[in-house]
């Protein structure tokens, strides 16, 4: 019975201990290779279908590889690629979820799938359908690829089955997509056109929970009226909780009169999605959909939309909105510290009849170039719906809201309740520049607890407030005596001293900061800023370089790591030199994310070599922090070489290396002595203590003694010795 039980234990340890394995595919490979690194594969697909225990790798060498069916990469399994030198090419021209090129797709939801897809450039030729499917998998990141020219989608993330706009009862969990470029990748194909309905995205997700989108490009260029898609949007009705969309450059053409706007639509929102730190052209539509929990989950909160920068390069012709928010809003959403510019409308609610919105909160904002079009009225935040709605809850304070003075909207902010409403503000705003009134309030059924208090109102038609309909008690409606509220200047909306604005507002608990993080008065300013006069200066914080390695996952890419987040402010490839074993080692790109610089090789380096990096700090794109502090040169620096050995010796072999004489001077004489039988090649180097390399050997297999002349500056190096990659032998030497 031991014995049975020890076989079992052993197996299973067995079985958990099999080391994953990394396959590697080439333009000079073959299939019917066995995918090592000295005899790789030749395609994705045949690659997809072998690698398929957890922890396994395909990685993608230099060149084109051409995807005519689609590829199913199996659970636990990652690409890694070379950079934008690795391209995917696919030709799968159908329509709908098989036309992938890449498919991640499980049959059980929230299925872990612990992989990630990187650092490869994917290519659509505007035929192919879609670049990568995930479905029904957890814990899956793509991260520093490039995707362009797909016809219909990007990438999808879908939690539910894949034709069904049902919620999934296990939401996929832990799914991210960060530092991409994608571009162009998204179809308006309208309805009836594709299994999916209509208006397409280059990011999709639906039934997601916790997923991050971040540190992205997404651009959709102009394919002309009634073909744009959007940049992010949801797929199967939506479902989201716990989403993070921060740190992403959108871009949307603008609204043709057909597609609409959205740089982001986001459906039946669960709860917790924030939307932080993005500079946004284009809306954001955010929809609670036909049901009534919008924070099923229990975040606390619906939405929190932050720290944008939201609208278009210029003043369009046709309606621009920023952000719509659609039917049944509920359980808190936060509109605060945003941009918002060059639009006919900031904030605007479309709830149909038998929805109900309340607990929405809009503070801190600045909101300028508001203007009327032809196509729409304007108005810079429109807080209402038809139909019978209940309203309950709505704040709109502390904002600047600035019209376009060549063609100004009626009204800033135009409460017009469809049905009842209740508990309504509009507090310690900046209004400026509309051509009727600041504020129109009007109700269609019952108004009560409406608060009209400490707005700032000035060069408006009238300097009042229009009610359609007298509110019911509690009703307060007492603002500031107009006057210019004495901005810095045209584009800083701080006061100056003697602003009307300065410490006359009126104190709400909630709001504890500013605009730009300043903590807030009692009494507070009217407007977006608690400071006096002026911004105060920004502190500057200078990244240190830390350390650099190269992986065994990417033996092509050093990965420099600096100690504060760096801006994407990429310097040029001169600026860096990087030596493999004393020799110069090109840089063919470089890319920034986070705290790390990815500096891409021209080659790939090998076990056992020896590699240094240096930093010339440009006087054009310096490394530098988001505060403008730039990172220092520094001078040959060793770098850690994580790469393993593709046929490493035998564990028998010894080798023992003894130097003749040490101190040296003009002759070094060493002697070896093995266990083992000896491999080729072996290779002795003599190395300063910052890693440079001053010589290097290749030894015969076998070899007793060797001597020879050196010409090196007095001080202390190492001598060691390697076989295939594998450091076998060390010895420090000094020399006089």
């Amino acid at each position: 019975m031991k014995s049975i039980l020890l076989s079992f234990i052993l197996a299973l340890f067995f079985n958990f201990t099999v080391s994953a394995t990394t396959y590697y595919i080439s333009v000079s490979g073959s299939d019917s290779n066995d995918g090592s690194a000295n005899s790789p594969w030749r395609t994705l697909s045949y690659a997809c279908s072998h690698a398929t225990r957890s922890g396994d790798i395909i990685n993608i060498g230099a060149g084109t590889f051409n995807v005519t069916s689609q590829c199913s990469l199996a659970e636990g399994v990652s690409i890694v690629g070379q950079g934008t030198s690795s391209v995917i090419s696919s030709t799968l021209s159908g329509a709908g979820f098989d036309y992938y090129a890449i498919q991640l797709a499980s049959g059980t939801e929230g299925t872990n799938g612990n992989q990630s897809i990187s650092y490869i450039k994917m290519e659509g030729n505007m035929t192919a359908y879609g670049a990568i499917l995930v479905e029904r998998r957890s814990n899956v990141s793509i991260h520093h690829c490039t995707i362009q020219n797909f016809f219909s989608r990007g990438v999808t993330f879908v939690g539910a089955w894949r034709f069904t706009d049902n919620e999934a009862t296990v939401k996929a969990s832990g799914n991210s997509i960060h530092d991409c470029n994608i571009t162009n990748n998204a179809d308006y194909p309208g309805y009836g056109k594709d299994p999916t309905g209509y208006g397409l995205g280059n990011i999709e997700i639906g039934s997601q929970k916790n997923m991050q989108i971040y540190n992205n490009t997404i651009i959709q260029t102009d394919r002309g009226v009634n073909n744009n898609g959007f940049c992010i949007k949801y797929i199967g009705d939506g479902y989201c909780e716990g989403l993070r969309i921060y740190n992403n450059t959108i871009t949307k053409p603008p609204y043709d009169g057909a597609t609409w706007d959205f740089a982001i639509e986001l459906w039946n929102n669960r709860g917790g999605t924030q939307i932080y730190d993005n500079d946004i052209q284009g809306g954001i539509d955010f929809g609670g959909g036909g049901g009534i929990n919008n924070d099923a989950a229990g975040y606390g909160f619906m939405a929190k939309i932050y720290n944008n920068t939201i609208g278009q390069s210029s003043l369009r012709s046709f309606e621009e909105n920023g952000i719509y928010l659609e039917r049944n809003i509920l359980d808190g959403t936060y509109i605060y510290n945003n941009n918002f510019k060059n639009l006919s409308k900031a904030v605007v609610t479309y709830p149909i009849s038998g929805d109900e919105v309340r607990d929405i909160y809009i503070d801190y904002n600045i909101i300028t170039g508001i203007q009327t079009l032809p196509s729409d009225g304007g108005d810079a935040v429109v807080l209402g719906g038809s139909g019978t709605v209940s309203f309950s809850n709505i704040h709109v304070d502390n904002n600047v809201i600035l019209a376009n003075a060549p063609n100004p909207s009626s009204f800033a902010i135009y409460y017009n309740f469809s049905g009842s409403a209740s508990n309504i503000t509009a507090r310690n705003n900046i209004i400026e520049g509309f051509v009727s009134y600041p504020v129109y309030v009007n109700a269609s059924g019952s108004l009560s607890g409406c608060y009209i208090q400490n707005n700032l109102f000035y060069n408006n038609g009238s300097n009042t407030v229009l009610f359609g309909k007298t509110p019911s008690s509690p009703f307060v409606n007492s603002n500031l005596s107009p006057a210019n509220p004495l901005f810095v200047s045209s584009t800083d909306y701080h006061l100056q001293a003697g602003s009307p604005a300065i410490g006359t507002g009126i104190k709400i608990p909630e709001l504890t900061t500013d605009y730009a993080g300043n903590a807030v008065g009692d009494p507070p300013n009217v407007g977006v800023y608690d400071s006096g006069t002026a911004a105060p200066a920004p502190v500057v914080e200078i990244p240190v370089y830390q350390k650099s390695v190269i992986e065994n996952s990417s033996p092509s890419q050093l990965v420099m790591t600096y100690d504060l987040t760096l801006a994407n402010v990429v310097p040029a490839t001169t600026s860096f030199s990087v030596k493999v074993n004393s020799s110069v080692r090109s840089v063919s790109s470089v890319a920034i994310s986070g705290t790390k610089v990815y500096l891409n090789l021209s080659g790939a380096v090998v076990a056992g070599d020896v590699i240094t990096v240096a930093y010339s700090k440009p006087s054009v794109r310096p490394l530098q922090t988001s505060s403008g502090g730039e990172a220092a040169s520094f001078s040959a620096t060793p770098v850690t070489n994580n790469v393993t050995p593709v046929n490493p010796p035998p564990a028998s072999l010894t080798i023992k290396m003894t130097i003749g004489s040490n101190p040296v001077h003009n002759i070094i004489d060493i002697t070896f002595s093995y266990t083992g039988t000896p491999v080729s090649p072996q290779v002795l180097r003599i190395l300063d203590m910052k890693g440079n390399m001053f010589v290097e050997k290749v030894l015969d297999p076998g070899i007793t003694s060797i001597w020879f002349p050196i010409n090196l500056h007095p001080g202390v190096y190492n001598v060691i010795v390697l076989a295939q990659g594998v450091q076998m032998a060390l010895q420090k030497i000094i020399v006089y």
